[in-house]
């Protein structure tokens, strides 16, 4: 009857959820319900949100992955600097006590300094070039000379040539017994002959006079005076 299905359809309303009690977002209400739109776009809004924070949670990750790798490789650099700076000091103070061991630059070596090559000539040390050297000597640019005629016994003469010479005197006489033959250098006897005996014979005096140094012969008469200078 129209009795009987009015009571079944209030019934029915009765146990449906009223329509303002169906909303469209999310609260904290225990007697509302989120439409079926409602839910679906709230559960696709929390789904991004987990995603993005899984990203954002992804990409700190990362971030932070690079920074410590850079932080790493700057702490190698560090070392590397660290190791360089270490070895720089380390030659630094090995060229330091190097230089303390030697001469300053600032000295001079006869004057020459010590900055650059030095080349020493003979005049810087004291020493005799080879020319002067090969000048010195004996019988270099000298000769023998005969000077008989301009010498005579018991006669103080002077080597004044700048060089040692070599005077030779020979004599030829009848000797008598206790007759000396003296050749002196610089007033010393340096060549001499004795005669014991009564005899005919000749002798020879050699001696070599320094440079400065006098000569000086006594004794018989001279057959021969002959110098190397």
């Amino acid at each position: 009857s129209a009795a009987s299905a009015a009571s079944n359809a209030n019934s029915n309303a009765n146990d449906r959820l009223p329509k303002t009690d169906v909303v469209q977002s999310t609260g904290q209400s225990t007697t509302q319900v989120m439409s079926q739109k409602a839910a679906t776009t709230a559960i696709a809004d929390a789904k991004k949100a987990g995603t993005d924070a899984q990203n954002a949670a992804n990409s700190a990750a990362s971030a932070a992955s690079a920074a410590q790798s850079s932080a790493n490789s700057a702490a190698s650099a560090a070392g590397a600097a660290q190791s360089t700076a270490n070895a720089a000091k380390s030659a630094a103070d090995s060229a330091n006590n190097n230089a303390n061991g030697r001469v300053p630059n600032t000295r001079k070596v006869n004057g020459k300094p010590l900055s650059g090559d030095i080349n020493l000539g003979a005049g810087d040390v004291g020493s005799y070039t080879k020319q002067e050297t090969i000048n010195l000597l004996v019988g270099n640019g000298q000769s023998q000379q005969d000077v008989t005629a301009s010498r005579a016994k018991g006669t103080v003469y002077t080597n004044s040539t700048g060089k040692l010479i070599f005077v030779a005197i020979s004599t030829t006489y009848m000797r008598s017994s206790g007759i000396a033959n003296i050749l002196k250098v610089n007033n010393r006897v340096f060549a001499e002959s004795v005669v014991t005996t009564d005899t005919l014979s000749a002798d020879f005096l050699f001696a070599p006079v320094p440079n400065g140094g006098t000569y000086e012969y006594t004794g018989k008469n001279v057959k021969s005076w002959v110098e190397l200078r």
